[in-house]
């Protein structure tokens, strides 16, 4: 029993977190969740197939090579939760909705890091490292290690700029669907 538990443990995580993030937009923040999701996941699923060779999972289900509709469904998740985090905190800093038609796009983007990176970074972190889900492969010649959480500098950078590329790109496919 245990044994299936850990080798389907990506899968599980990512349907857990699935259930509970819907139920949460769909109640609690009273927010358009599939709005919001959408995008992140179908961005997502573009980056996992244009960088397969880049890293291995230890997932169970792929739909090609090693590329997983629950890795897709993660990024569509985070993205979601990144969006409407990003949105509070504007709001809470600025006093304005993120959302009007005044918004100051360089404060959106400011919020938007802020936010952004430390969850892009704290998911890497807890697939690479506590649930292990996946590794990098050697292919991307990283060995500029931050010594304290034990990840490639390069790999941070490269997470600034996926998230404010998605995120713009989310906020823009929110801005279509409200119209």
């Amino acid at each position: 029993m245990w044994d299936i538990i850990a080798a389907w443990r990506g899968e599980i995580s990512g349907c857990l977190t699935m259930i509970i993030t819907w139920w949460a937009f769909q109640y609690k923040l009273k927010k358009p969740f599939w709005l919001l999701w959408i995008p992140g996941a179908v961005l997502g699923l573009a980056n996992e197939l244009i960088t397969e060779p880049e890293w291995t999972y230890a997932l169970q289900w792929y739909i090609w090579r090693d590329v997983s509709l629950v890795v897709a469904m993660g990024w569509g998740i985070v993205f979601a939760w990144i969006i409407t985090l990003s949105d509070i905190v504007y709001y809470k800093l600025f006093h304005e909705d993120p959302n009007g038609k005044q918004v100051r796009y360089l404060r959106l983007l400011a919020t938007d890091f802020l936010v952004g990176v430390p969850i892009v970074v704290g998911n890497e972190l807890l697939g690479l490292h506590i649930l292990k889900v996946w590794k990098y492969n050697s292919i991307l010649g990283w060995d500029t290690i931050i010594p304290i959480i034990q990840y490639p500098l390069e790999g941070l950078i490269c997470a600034v700029v996926f998230v404010l590329a998605v995120l713009n790109t989310v906020r823009f496919w929110k801005r279509v669907g409200r119209l």
